[in-house]
């Protein structure tokens, strides 16, 4: 990792200053929120790292929650956050558990008695009450920052969590610190109805935006990672290749470094794709797997996606069949050099969280997608069925994997589960984004009135009665008049309801 960025904090000093502001006024009971913004590669994530690290040292201890977020469908709605909050509630007394708990919801599990009397549309606030409930009791303990990474990659309850966050006024230790990518925000993206909530808070948040790193500081990280302050052509030559980013710089030193001779006039992916050719056959085949997941992968679900590929490798070449079934033999070892490769190399970085298994992750976004683009169309089809195969409790995930391996009918019933689990923590939005990619997936030449019904009721819980019409009428239309008399009704009842919601009074007539 030394080959690739500096162990030494560079610049930033002014922005962990604002940021030391909003703490010290937290920690005074006056919950604080910031946005921090800048493109991707610029230093966010180390930005956080610092702070965290200082707030270490500093003499009233705080309590650091931070959520990163990878992709929509990655794993369970609020995962990001809930997780680190159970472990850290377990980790107290009994006594203190019980206080800080209280009243609230079991947050990782679904709320039977909630269910039988909230309205559905209600569901999702009661559970984000219980959350920021939570957490301010952790806060009149000792002080809370709460840091939600990359909330533009976050499920739509995560991102429906920082919104009502940073909207509350009620006192509290507690300082929440937001940040995205704005290069990655559409103009269509949903992110932009969480941000403008979250600038219409009662409080707006303090804004904060990453730019480049200026000259100086930048040849103080060349020098850092170099080991030596660099010649006058070197900085020259990163400076006006890396724009001031400070994860272009490190590859373009690391590339320079691993194949003196390469061209370094590419682009950010190219310039990757270069260090790649130098890697083992090991080494690169793991980037490979890694980079189409899309969230970190445990040891075990790296072993079982490889030992998937090895079998559809077998599959389609019965000619390699022998090789590949003696390295198969060595797996765990080659798997093991190729992890510790790509680690070294600066590519991965290995996760370890206590009472989780540890994981396998790109050090960054931006590495990672350069390494998607370096994977053959074709071969992306074989990578995302071992991947399908192997990752464990993940449904939306597996879902999208299934679909980009060409198997739509397994798809659509992964997209089914994942729906359920997110329905189980009350994630109306999310319920609906999976069911709608599993009405995509639906065979010809329509899909089930069932799940139109499915899909209403999730569209009428997010608060959409006239698109929830749309899909009840769908399924309506789907039901035969005479065999399904009985579910006609109850979807009429239904249609009747949303109709009147929507403000249709003779149609709901």
């Amino acid at each position: 990792m030394a080959a690739v960025t500096s162990a030494r904090f560079v610049g930033r000093e002014s922005e962990l200053a604002r940021l030391g502001g909003a703490l010290d006024e937290a920690s005074a009971g006056h919950q604080t929120s910031v946005v921090i913004s800048g493109p991707a590669g610029v230093g966010v994530s180390r930005l956080i790292d610092e702070l965290e690290l200082r707030l270490g040292r500093v003499a009233e201890p705080w309590t650091v929650v931070r959520s990163r977020s990878w992709a929509p469908w990655a794993g369970r709605p609020l995962d990001g956050v809930v997780r680190p909050l159970v472990r850290l509630i377990d980790a107290l007394p009994p006594e203190e558990r019980e206080r800080i708990l209280g009243a609230a919801v079991d947050l990782a599990q679904p709320d039977p008695a909630g269910r039988g009397v909230i309205e559905p549309e209600r569901r999702q606030a009661r559970r984000l009450e219980a959350i920021h409930g939570v957490l301010s009791r952790l806060a009149a303990r000792r002080p809370v920052l709460l840091v939600l990474e990359d909330l533009h990659c976050a499920d739509s309850a995560t991102r429906a969590l920082a919104a009502f966050l940073v909207r509350v006024t009620r006192p509290a230790r507690l300082c929440v610190i937001v940040t995205y990518q704005p290069d990655d925000v559409v103009r269509d993206d949903p992110f932009r109805e969480t941000l403008a909530a979250i600038e219409d808070a009662a409080r707006p948040p303090t804004r904060m935006t990453l730019l480049p790193l200026g000259r100086d500081d930048l040849a103080n990280l060349v020098a850092d990672v170099e080991g030596e302050r660099p010649s006058a052509s070197l900085l020259l030559l990163v400076t006006e290749r890396s724009g001031g980013n400070p994860l272009v710089a490190g590859e373009l030193l690391a590339a320079r470094r691993e194949l003196s001779s390469a061209p370094l006039t590419g682009g950010f992916a190219q310039i990757v794709a270069v260090r790649l050719r130098v890697r083992s056959p090991e080494c690169r085949r793991i980037l490979r797997l890694v980079a189409l997941a899309e969230a970190p992968l445990s040891l075990g679900e790296i072993a079982r996606t490889s030992a998937e590929f090895d079998r559809s490798v077998v599959r389609l070449d019965p000619a390699a069949g022998v090789s590949r079934r003696r390295a198969v033999v060595g797996l765990a070892s080659d798997l093991e050099a190729g992890i510790d490769e790509a680690i070294e190399a600066g590519f991965l970085v290995a996760q370890r969280i206590p009472g989780e298994p540890p994981a396998i992750a790109f050090r960054h976004e931006l590495i990672r997608m350069a390494v998607v683009a370096d994977i053959l169309p074709f071969q992306r089809v074989r990578y995302h069925t071992a991947l399908a195969a192997g990752l464990d409790g993940r449904d939306g995930e597996v879902a999208r994997h299934l679909r980009a391996a060409l198997r739509p009918d397994e798809a659509r019933a992964a997209a089914i589960r994942a729906a359920e689990v997110a329905d189980s923590v009350d994630a109306v939005d999310d319920v609906v984004r999976e069911l709608e990619l599993a009405l995509a997936l639906s065979s010809p030449p329509d899909a089930p009135p069932e799940l139109k019904a499915r899909a209403a009721s999730a569209v009428a819980a997010a608060g959409e009665p006239a698109r929830a019409t749309a899909y009840l009428e769908a399924a309506i239309a789907g039901l035969d008049e005479r065999a399904d008399r009985n579910r006609l009704a109850i979807l009429h009842d239904q249609l009747g309801t949303l109709r009147r919601a929507a403000g249709d009074g003779v149609g709901a007539l």
